[in-house]
């Protein structure tokens, strides 16, 4: 056996993804009860033990990141666990062939489970509004990460300047500033938290854009994979 044919096993065994003649016509998925607490334990240990700011306190919510990312791993295997029906696959890109590894990595990297059948559960997906053509399309995605960068940068730079000193450090603080009258206190805090949520938005897009953008040109993907994260927020 070949190094490449003993990946393409040992993959299809991890992740509990079927053999390649169900994937032909009707691909299915499964994570298997004996592999999620091993799942479940990585990434507790990740969350653990990895420091994603590299001692550097200004960078601490990088562990925050991480940690939702690990559970959100935990939670979705868990989910794949108990489902009550195999997961079955019914978008591809075009004129693509079956492929274990491609569609464990698909369905492991899937937020929405787009182009899967998730036990009958169907996320929203908006109506798609952008250019059907390949290039068109990416562009329109580079334009966009463009655009939300700087307003993700302006609206956390606005959050900033109105917030109380030791808001911006790890450990936290409030909002409310406590020398100010009360209505404004809280006309206060409610634009910090307005223009917090606006910037959160931002940056999600733009980090949906991004990610858009070589899946399309190097790994061959069709737009239609890569549906509208919002619908007019």
């Amino acid at each position: 056996m070949s190094f490449a044919s003993f990946a393409v096993v040992f993959l299809r065994n991890a992740l509990g993804v079927r053999q390649p003649k169900f994937l032909s016509t009707a691909p299915h998925a499964h994570c298997s009860c004996r592999i999620w607490p091993l799942v479940a334990l990585l990434a507790l240990r990740a969350a653990l033990s990895v420091d994603m700011s590299l001692g550097r306190t200004e960078r601490k919510f990088l562990n925050i990141d991480l940690v939702l990312f690990v559970l959100t791993v935990a939670a979705r295997t868990l989910d794949w666990t108990f489902a009550k029906e195999p997961l079955a696959r019914h978008l591809r890109p075009a004129n693509s062939s079956p492929s274990t590894i491609m569609d464990a990595l698909d369905l492991a990297s899937n937020l929405r489970g787009n182009g899967w059948e998730w036990s009958g559960y169907r996320s929203y997906i908006p109506r798609e509004t952008r250019p059907a053509n390949r290039m068109a399309f990416v562009f329109f995605a580079f334009i966009s990460a463009v655009v939300h960068a700087l307003i993700c940068g302006a609206l956390h730079r606005a959050v900033l300047t109105l917030a109380p000193v030791g808001v911006t450090i790890p450990e936290g603080s409030t909002i409310f500033d406590e020398t100010l009258p009360f209505p404004v206190q809280y006309l206060r805090a409610t634009i910090i938290t307005m223009l917090t949520a606006l910037a959160i938005y931002a940056l999600l897009q733009m980090g949906y854009n991004l990610c858009t953008i070589p899946a399309i040109l190097a790994l061959g993907q069709d737009p239609a994979q890569w549906p509208p994260a919002f619908d007019a927020p």
